[in-house]
């Protein structure tokens, strides 16, 4: 049995072939490593929405049946819908701070094959990750900044200098993978 430090040896000495290289397809491996356009970004932040709806929803029926088991008789209300809104303002903040300082990626950049990163390429700090989620819910139209951009940029990526690119696979050169 290969140790994982054997096989990157073997990987880096060109022994072994890179998995990632096999699973990506020619026409994606083209734009590996370049930044996303508006249409795959909104996608993603689409994907993300309904993730969070889902979790939203699915958090208020438990919390009713809960309510229901204590006190059957008693007729219930749903909540003011500013609270609904919210509460998913903050869902979809925390959401996207702790995806992208921990991974680089929400589920929604992940199915679309993208990954957020900062100005030298390394993952977001938390204070990073934090401030981009609070400027991309507070000024969503700034997404539309990537179309005028000769660089593929949002508003958001322009002031706090960070870059979404497409990024399929997380090979074991990456930067991303720690040993």
């Amino acid at each position: 049995m290969t140790s994982f430090q054997k096989f990157r040896r073997q990987l880096a000495s060109g022994e072994v072939v890179n998995p990632a290289a096999i699973t990506i397809p020619k026409a994606a491996q083209a734009v590996q490593g370049k930044r996303s356009g508006l249409v795959t970004r909104a996608v993603a932040v689409g994907i993300d929405i309904a993730v969070v709806l889902i979790v939203m929803l699915i958090s208020y029926g438990l919390l009713w049946l809960f309510l229901l088991l204590l006190a059957p008789i008693h007729v219930f209300q749903m909540p003011v819908t500013t609270w609904f809104f919210a509460a998913g303002f903050v869902l979809l903040w925390a959401y996207w701070t702790a995806s992208w300082a921990l991974s680089g990626r929400t589920l929604g950049n992940h199915m679309m094959g993208l990954l957020v990163v900062d100005h030298q390429g390394n993952r977001l700090s938390w204070a990073l990750s934090a401030a981009r989620a609070i400027f991309s819910i507070g000024l969503p139209i700034g997404l539309l900044w990537v179309v005028v951009s000769p660089t593929n940029r949002s508003i958001q990526d322009t002031v706090l200098r960070t870059s979404v690119l497409h990024h399929w696979a997380v090979t074991l050169n990456d930067p991303f993978v720690k040993e």
